[in-house]
C-alpha cells in the first residue's frame, strides 16, 4: 500500500477578519528581526509598561502639585505670626528626586535672630520649635501636626511636609548661607541645604546616566 501524507482539514472561513495588532505566534520572528543593541521588547509588554509609566508620573505630578499648594498656604500662616526672612525647600523635594508616596517634603522657615531671642540669649530650638507646632496646630485643625527633632511635621492626606525652623547665621568662608537649626538635644546646629544641594549636583553629573531610566515612582 502506498503512504500518503494525512491531509490538514480545513477550518470553514467565518467571515470575521482578525483585528489583534500582532499574533503572539509571531514574536519570535519578529524578535529576531530587530538589529543587535537594540532593545528586545514585546510591543504588548511595551504598551503595558508605557501606561504603568504614565500612570506613575500622573500620580507623582499630582502630588507635586498638592505639596506646592501645602507649602503656600503654610508660609502665609507663619508669616503672619513669625518675621520670615526666608522660606525655600529643601531636601530631595527642592532636586526633583522626589519619591512618590516615601519622601517628605522639606521646607526651611528661616525666622529673624530676634524670633530666636529672649533677654538678649538665644532660646532653645525645643522652644521655637514648640512656638511652630502651637502656630500650625491652630491653623490646621483637621491635620495631624506634630513635633520631630529637626522639624515640625504636618501629615496631610496626600504628603507629608516637614516644617524645619531656623535662622541665618552668616556666610561659611565660600559664601554659602549658614542657619542654625534644631538638633536632637534642644540646641542649635549649623546647615547650609543650599551648599548641600549644590554638592549633590556637581556629584550626579560626574555619575553616567543609566540604560534602565531613572528610579522613581
Amino acid at each position: 500500500m502506498r503512504w500518503r501524507p494525512a491531509m490538514k482539514k480545513k477550518v470553514p472561513d467565518s467571515g470575521k477578519k482578525d483585528t489583534s495588532p500582532i499574533s503572539m505566534s509571531l514574536v519570535p520572528t519578529l524578535l529576531l528581526l530587530i538589529p543587535a543593541g537594540l532593545p528586545r521588547i514585546c510591543p504588548a509588554v511595551g504598551v503595558v509598561g508605557h501606561a504603568s509609566a504614565m500612570k506613575r508620573q500622573i500620580s507623582l505630578q499630582s502630588e507635586v502639585n498638592a505639596a506646592d499648594q501645602h507649602l503656600s498656604t503654610i508660609k502665609a500662616h507663619l508669616s503672619s505670626t513669625f518675621e520670615l526672612k526666608k522660606y525655600f525647600k529643601a531636601g530631595s523635594y527642592s532636586r526633583g528626586t522626589f519619591i512618590s508616596g516615601k519622601s517628605d517634603v522639606d521646607v526651611f522657615a528661616v525666622i529673624s535672630r530676634d524670633e530666636a531671642r529672649h533677654g538678649g540669649n538665644y532660646v532653645t530650638s525645643d522652644t521655637v520649635l514648640d512656638n511652630f507646632r502651637r502656630e500650625l496646630e491652630g491653623r490646621f485643625r483637621t491635620t495631624k501636626v506634630y513635633q520631630d527633632i529637626h522639624a515640625v511635621v504636618m501629615e496631610f492626606a496626600n504628603c507629608k511636609v516637614d516644617v524645619v525652623p531656623a535662622y541665618f547665621v552668616g556666610p561659611n568662608p565660600k559664601n554659602w548661607p549658614l542657619y542654625n537649626i534644631p538638633d536632637v538635644a534642644g540646641g542649635w546646629m549649623k546647615a547650609s541645604p543650599e551648599l548641600h544641594n549644590a554638592y549633590l549636583k556637581q556629584e550626579g553629573e560626574k555619575v553616567p546616566e543609566r540604560s534602565e531610566g531613572r528610579r522613581g515612582c
